[in-house]
Order: structure tokens, then C-alpha cells, then sequence
């Protein structure tokens, strides 16, 4: 009888790696795995796996196959030739086997079901690799990194991770690939081909329909990838790292688009204007600033957008959503991308400028850093050529030259510059839906509605744990407790300057640019911000809506009232810390602290003179302009300063408020009280310098410094 050893060229010896079992109807059992096969060709072809052998090879290339069967079906690849066709569509296959799991797409027979989840499949092999999902089974193990996968493909496209051998590349572009795979979607690109059509147009996108649920957080997804995506969020686990930097990813895809910040490759380029990115989804974002085509509109707003992305952040307006929440603050963003920016508030941050040694959170902000350091400005004005160190500022700045309002309101015809301010007023322009029960009053948006609510209430459930002030809502205290920490989480880009309000900051980043924008129609004063210009406009109507309830003294503005209720306040919470003195505002304060440092910011443009106040630099240009706004309704006299009309109106009057208390004389003006004390107390403060001779009031001095110079005159 005939041995395997001569039967099987490969030499391999069966008679110690087989049973033979008669009871079981002649099964050959393998001993190193006890997988059992009807017969002993099927054992033969089997051990091949255990000894890694293949026998057979491919004249062609070498390629080396386990079996004479896959080596035929290799043979096709070098020559092309599909012999077998599809009788319904015409699409042609190597092997016959693809032509028959082709032909299964055309009956949408599915004979194979899952006994575990009743899920059915039109091939063995597609039941074969669904059922690793349930089995969770990985026999196959990466060499090198130990990673093991469910299916031999998925390690064979791993290993080229490890390798940076790319033998496959594009005829048409040059592009390099480290699998075939890979190659022939890219090669689509180019075709522009699309094999698979959705019957009616894109799958889950018309039924909505969302199967695979988050366990921990219950969110849905149409793809297990996207579940995937988003388990990361969960865990915070970070296993993609950059081998340059060392900087971690939850996902390859964030990985790969990293590589480009080191490279500086930018392979996508735009057709229209050749601008090149380093990512197709910036070149794609790209694209629509050329095509005016806006197809995403807003239910509720009918606002239109050219990205559905723009479309779903603009929702959150409607609805007030704010998902995503910073850990440190409890502080609530409606996107990623603002909690992102608000997160380098709380650290220092790795950008440190190697000039000053001033740290930044974030690269941008120490790239607009280290312009003031080179004093270059490359963004230029083609209207006036003026330059900007920073792009945002010659934005700025070309609001100067817009005559043309670009945005017109279609109920009013009332035009803006701004898309910014055309927004505002269609808000306010349209349907005032939500009504305070209290006053009646109504709004376009249920966030200032809501905002308005705790006026009418008297309680302020949040109190600060320091210093036991309350408010009415979270928000206020939380600005409010940065008094005590000292925290100021904005910083100027350009001086450094810290502030506490992201307001602040924007307020402040204006002293950097000179610009003017907004002009006041009625005296084309000019402001650097529009709530300036707003508040300006008030002076023109005289209209004063706030009223002190101490005094009954009324106010133009809001901020002028919070001003003027300080007054009534003993509290003195800003000391100086040079001198110790306190004052009740912190503006009063830092005009003291210039006293010490004789600090004079504020310079007159016609002579230099300087000022440590700013209203008094005002009062001073007066002088040159000989302006005098204020006059007097019984003489029609007219003066520079509010202060010299209010004592010229005590001359009409034959008031006398101020009183000595010494002999009871009384006197219409407060300073001539005060040069009177010094006859009860024989003080002279006012001396002279040249001959010590001592005067009351300060006139008297001037009068007799004139005898002095009358003496040189003579003398000369």
C-alpha cells in the first residue's frame, strides 16, 4: 500500500500527525489542533498551516501559495483576463467563486444566519467573520507590536505600518501606497468613479435611522466607527502618538492630519485659486468660500449655510444648547472649539516667546505675539496703504472706508457694514414672541428673556463666600469672586495685558489699532466700538431713563448711575498700597497710584502739555479750540467748564448754602468758605519765595509776586 510520505511532495509525515477513526466513519484528526477532515488529502492541505509551507510559487513574480488552486487564481492578476461574466449586469470576474457571491447582490438570497443574533448573510465567509464579533476571538497577532486582529487581512494591512516600503504607486499622480488596496480607491479619485448607489439616495440619512447606542452615555450612531470615535471621549484614552513630538491622539485620523504641522506638506490644492492645505476636509471647507451656493437653511430662521456643520452649531442659538462643559469652571460652550479655547485660559500653556519669555496657551496668540516684537505689518490697506500687524485689525480698519452698507433689512431698509450688526437688528426687528408677565415687556430671543427675569426679583440666591455679597444669578458671581482671586484669564496678544471679561479684552484690544469705525450721524463724532457709539447716542436724546432711588438724581447712562452710587457708599474696598489711602471704585484708584508715579498718559496734540486724567485733557483743548458748550440761561454768558457755570449761577441767586461754623457767615460758593476758615484760624498757607511773606488766599499772592517783578524792572 501506498505511504502519505510518497503521496505528499512536501515530504511532511501524516502517520504521526493523523487517527484514523473507523467508528466515526473514516475522519482524519489532526493532533496539534483536533480539527478533523472527511479525508486524508484535506489532513494534507491542513498541515500546511502548522509548518507555514508553500510549495507552490508563481513563475511570474515568486509569489509563494499553500495551495495549487489559489496559485491558478493568481495567475489571473498577471494576465488580466476575466473570463467569467455576470449574466444580469455584464461585470466581469478572475475566479469563478467572486462570480457567485457577486451573483448573490442580484437575488439578495441571504442563506447563512447567525444563530447568535439571527443576522443573515448571502456568503459562508461573511457568517464565518460576523461570528468573531460575538466570539470577540483574535488569533491573529502582529510580530512586531503584539496587536492582534480578528481577520488575517487586518494583520496583513498592519504590518505595513511597520514598514515604509510603499511598492504601490499611482500612474497618474505619483502618490505612493503601502497596499494595492489602498491604491485602487485612490485611483477613483481621479476616475471620479462611484460604484455604489444608494437605492434612494444615502442609506440612514433618509430613515433617520441611528442602531448603534452609546452604553455609557445612551447617544446614538448611524456606524460603529462613529461609535467607536466616540468611545474615546469616554475613556480620554490617547494610543495614536506622534513619533516626532510625542503628542497623543484618540484617533489615527487626528494623528494623520498632525503629521502635516511637521512635514508642512499641503498636497490639496484649491483649482480655483491654487491655495494648498494639508487635509482634504480643509480644502472641501475651502471650496465654498468660491461658490456663493448656501443649500443648508434653518427652520426656524430660514438662515442658509454653505456647510451642514455651520447649519448644526447655528441650531444651538435656536434651541440654547450647550453640550460641552469645561471640568475646571463648570462653564458651558455650545461648540468644541470654544470650550477648546477657553480650557488654555486655566494653564499657562507650552508657547513660551523666546525674545521676552512671555508664556501663551496657544500657538496663535504667540505668533501675533512675536509681530510687536519685529514690528512687521504685512497686512496692507489698497485703499490708503496703511498697515496692520495683525489680519483682524485691517479688518477693522476697512469699515472706515465702506461707505457701501453691504447688509439692508428687507422690513426697514435700514443698511449695516457688519454682518455681525445686520444680525442684531433682524433679532430685534423681528417677532418679540417672549413677554415678561411682570412689565410686559417683550423679546426677539429667549435668552434676554430670560436674562430680564431676575430684575423683578429681590432675591439673590448666590453669595460670595468671602466677602458675603449676593447675586441673581451664577454668572455675576462667578465675575465677581475674580476680585478676590485676582484671576484675569484674558490676555492682550500684543502687550500682554490681562483682564478679567472677555469684554474687557475686546474694549482694550481697540487702543491697539487707532480705528474709528463707528460715526455718530447727528456730530460724525467717531468711537472705536458700536456700544460706544449706543451709548453716545443716548447724550443726543437727552432722555434720563436711570434714576438714583437715594437722591432722585437721574442718569443718561447705566454705568454713570453704578458711578454715582458709590458716592453714597462709605465702602472703601481699593486701598493704595503706596500711601494706604482707599477709594470706593478702582478707577478712582488707579488715577491716585499716577500721583505716585507721576504717570501723565494723556498728551495734548496741540502743545504737550500732559495729563494724569483724561477729562482733563478735554477741558484742556478747550483752550486752543475756545470752545465753551456751557451757558448760562439768565445772562446767556457762556463757559469752558460745567464746574465755572455752576458758580456763576450762585450770582443770580441770592442762595448762600455754605455757612461758616465758627460765626455764622454765609457764602454762595464753597471755596470762598474755605479762604474765609482762615481768617478765624489766621492761617496763610500761600507764601512768597522770594521774601517768605504769607497771604490767605492765593490772589493776594499773585498780586504782591507783581511788586517783585515791578523791582527787577526798576533795578535793571
Amino acid at each position: 500500500m501506498e505511504t502519505f510520505q510518497e503521496t505528499f511532495k512536501a515530504g511532511i509525515s501524516l502517520e504521526k500527525n493523523y487517527c484514523y477513526d473507523v467508528a466515526d466513519e473514516k475522519k482524519c484528526i489532526c493532533k496539534d489542533c483536533g480539527k478533523s477532515f472527511k479525508n486524508r488529502s484535506g489532513l494534507q492541505r491542513h498541515l500546511l498551516v502548522h509548518t507555514n509551507e508553500k510549495p507552490f510559487t508563481c513563475d511570474v513574480c515568486g509569489k509563494a501559495f499553500r495551495q495549487r488552486t489559489n496559485l491558478k487564481s493568481h495567475f489571473v492578476t498577471h494576465t488580466e483576463e476575466k473570463p467569467y461574466v455576470c449574466e444580469a449586469c455584464s461585470k466581469v470576474f478572475r475566479s469563478n467563486r467572486n462570480l457567485r457571491r457577486h451573483i448573490l447582490i442580484h437575488t439578495k438570497e441571504k442563506t447563512h444566519v447567525c444563530e447568535m443574533c439571527n443576522k443573515s448573510f448571502a456568503d459562508y465567509q461573511d457568517l464565518k467573520r460576523h461570528l468573531i464579533i460575538h466570539t470577540k476571538e483574535k488569533p491573529y497577532v502582529c510580530e512586531v507590536c503584539s496587536k492582534a486582529f480578528a481577520r488575517r487581512s487586518c494583520l496583513r494591512s498592519h504590518l505595513f505600518s511597520h514598514s515604509a516600503e510603499k511598492h504601490y504607486i499611482c500612474e497618474v499622480c505619483s502618490k505612493e501606497f503601502t497596499n494595492g488596496y489602498a491604491l485602487k480607491l485612490h485611483l477613483r479619485t481621479h476616475a471620479e468613479e462611484k460604484l455604489y448607489v444608494c437605492e434612494v439616495c444615502d442609506l440612514f440619512t433618509h430613515t433617520n435611522e441611528k442602531p448603534y447606542s452609546c452604553q455609557i452615555c445612551g447617544k446614538p450612531f448611524r456606524q460603529t466607527s462613529h461609535l467607536q470615535q466616540h468611545l474615546t471621549t469616554h475613556t480620554k484614552e490617547k494610543t495614536h502618538e506622534c513619533n516626532t513630538c510625542g503628542k497623543t491622539f484618540s484617533q489615527r485620523s487626528g494623528l494623520f492630519h498632525h503629521h502635516s504641522v511637521h512635514t508642512k506638506e499641503k498636497s490639496y490644492a484649491c483649482e480655483v485659486c491654487n491655495k494648498t492645505f494639508a487635509s482634504s476636509n480643509g480644502l472641501k471647507n475651502h471650496v465654498y468660500t468660491h461658490s456663493e451656493e448656501k443649500p443648508y437653511a434653518c427652520e426656524v430662521c430660514n438662515k442658509a449655510f454653505a456647510q451642514p456643520r455651520n447649519l448644526k452649531y447655528h441650531l444651538f442659538t435656536h434651541s440654547e444648547e450647550k453640550p460641552y462643559s469645561c471640568e475646571v469652571c463648570s462653564r458651558t460652550f455650545a461648540r468644541r472649539s470654544y470650550l477648546r479655547s477657553h480650557l488654555s485660559a486655566h494653564s499657562k500653556g507650552p508657547y513660551t516667546c523666546e525674545v521676552c519669555g512671555k508664556i501663551f496657551s496657544q500657538n496663535g496668540n504667540l505668533k501675533s505675539h512675536l509681530l510687536t516684537h519685529s514690528k512687521e505689518k504685512h497686512y496692507t490697506c489698497e485703499v490708503c496703504s496703511k498697515a496692520f500687524s495683525i489680519g483682524r485689525y485691517l479688518k477693522r480698519h476697512l469699515l472706515v472706508h465702506a461707505k457701501e452698507n453691504s447688509y439692508v433689512c428687507n422690513l426697514c431698509s435700514k443698511a449695516f457694514s457688519g454682518s455681525y450688526q445686520f444680525e442684531r437688528h433682524i433679532c430685534v426687528s423681528k417677532e418679540k414672541s417672549f413677554v415678561c408677565e411682570v412689565c410686559n415687556k417683550a423679546f426677539s430671543r429667549n435668552c434676554d428673556y430670560k436674562k430680564h427675569i431676575p430684575i423683578h426679583s429681590k432675591e439673590k440666591t448666590f453669595a460670595c463666600n468671602m466677602c458675603s455679597k449676593a447675586f441673581k444669578n451664577n454668572y455675576y458671581l462667578k465675575i465677581h469672586l475674580r476680585i478676590h482671586t485676582k484671576e484675569r484669564l484674558f490676555a492682550c496678544d500684543v502687550c500682554g495685558k490681562t483682564f478679567a471679561l472677555h469684554s474687557a479684552l475686546k474694549s482694550h484690544s481697540v487702543t491697539h489699532t487707532n480705528e474709528k469705525p463707528f460715526a455718530c450721524n447727528l456730530c460724525s463724532k467717531r468711537f472705536a466700538l458700536n456700544c460706544r457709539l449706543k451709548s453716545h447716542l443716548l447724550i443726543h436724546s437727552g432722555k434720563k431713563s436711570y434714576v438714583c432711588k437715594i437722591c432722585g438724581k437721574a442718569f443718561i447712562l447705566g454705568s454713570t448711575l453704578r458711578q454715582h452710587l458709590v458716592f453714597h457708599s462709605e465702602e472703601k474696598r481699593y486701598p493704595c498700597e503706596v500711601c494706604s489711602k482707599a477709594f470706593k471704585d478702582r478707577n478712582s484708584l488707579n488715577i491716585h497710584v499716577r500721583i505716585h508715579t507721576n504717570e501723565k498718559p494723556y498728551v495734548c496734540d496741540v502743545c504737550s502739555k500732559a495729563f494724569s486724567i483724561r477729562r482733563n485733557l478735554r477741558q484742556h483743548l478747550r483752550v486752543h479750540t475756545e470752545e465753551k458748550p456751557y451757558a448760562c440761561d439768565f445772562c446767556s454768558k457762556t463757559f469752558a467748564h460745567s464746574s465755572n457755570l455752576k458758580s456763576h449761577l450762585t450770582t443770580h441767586s441770592e442762595e448762600k448754602p455754605h455757612v461758616c461754623e465758627v460765626c455764622g457767615k454765609a457764602f454762595s460758593k464753597k471755596c470762598k468758605l474755605k479762604m474765609h476758615y482762615f481768617t478765624h484760624t489766621n492761617e496763610k498757607p500761600y507764601a512768597c519765595e522770594l521774601c517768605k511773606k504769607a497771604f490767605t488766599v492765593k490772589k493776594y499772592l499773585k498780586r504782591h509776586l507783581l511788586t517783585h517783578a515791578k523791582e527787577k524792572l526798576n533795578s535793571s
